[in-house]
């Protein structure tokens, strides 16, 4: 766990350069950074800027990081990121998440992910995690969380291709893969369900003021478990 660290040169909690011309290859597993911060310098969280180093994050969860410069909260040159995820990290630029020449992005959570080359919505997810209580800088999933078995249980190394099969244990010493035989979860920690119990939410809510009435409109989710949608009235907003 990386915790309220801070720099004025690179990497609020993490910076690795390296400026020979050989390639270095460094990894980053089941780790959680959580409140670190710098100022005008690379990567809130993470700078690992040198052309040469090459960098596999890999079920790591990167949120509630601080930059007061408009560097992303991972600067990298080259960046392979697994099953990982990084939300709700504050910069000058408001969001942007990552930067970097060369970055790939396999089953993870990014928020704002499609400012960043190399994310992708057909494996991964730009949705709120739904953290258990971040206020209180609990990380672990809540039950409602789409990133509950939304991982991949095994990759081919970036470097040789080799296979790399998801394993071991999480940032908390318990089993990576639960239950066995399903997909494992993103970020740090993993939970004992395969999936989610909740459905997706519907999306693209839209609301028309009408009068003495408001005419709401929505697209439903393709799940054979959703009958119908209750909405409620409250009288105060936020209520």
């Amino acid at each position: 766990m990386f915790d309220e660290n801070s720099a004025t040169s690179g990497g609020g909690a993490l910076a690795i350069f390296y400026y020979n011309q050989t390639q270095k290859w460094a990894t980053i597993s089941n780790s959680l950074f959580i409140n670190n911060s710098n100022t005008n310098a690379p990567g809130a969280a993470i700078a690992a800027s040198s052309s040469n180093v090459h960098i596999i994050i890999e079920h790591t969860t990167i949120t509630n990081n601080y930059s007061s410069s408009s560097n992303p909260a991972v600067e990298v040159s080259n960046a392979h990121f697994f099953n990982s995820i990084i939300w709700d990290n504050s910069t000058a630029n408001d969001g942007w998440p990552i930067s970097g020449a060369d970055i790939q992005i396999t089953n993870s959570l990014i928020e704002n992910g499609g400012m960043v080359p190399g994310f992708n919505y057909a494996n991964s997810l730009d949705i709120d995690p739904l953290f258990t209580d971040p206020a209180n800088d609990d990380y672990t999933l809540s039950l409602a969380s789409h990133a509950i078995g939304a991982g991949v249980g095994s990759y081919s190394h970036p470097r040789n291709g080799s296979t790399v099969n998801i394993e071991g244990l999480d940032l908390a010493d318990s089993a990576r893969v639960q239950p066995a035989n399903s997909n494992p979860d993103l970020g740090a920690y993993e939970r004992a369900e395969a999936e989610t119990p909740y459905p997706d939410s519907p999306t693209n809510l839209s609301a028309e003021e009408l009068h003495r009435e408001v005419r709401l409109s929505w697209d439903s989710v393709d799940a054979t478990d959703v009958a119908y949608y209750i909405i409620y009235q409250a009288i105060e907003p936020d209520s």
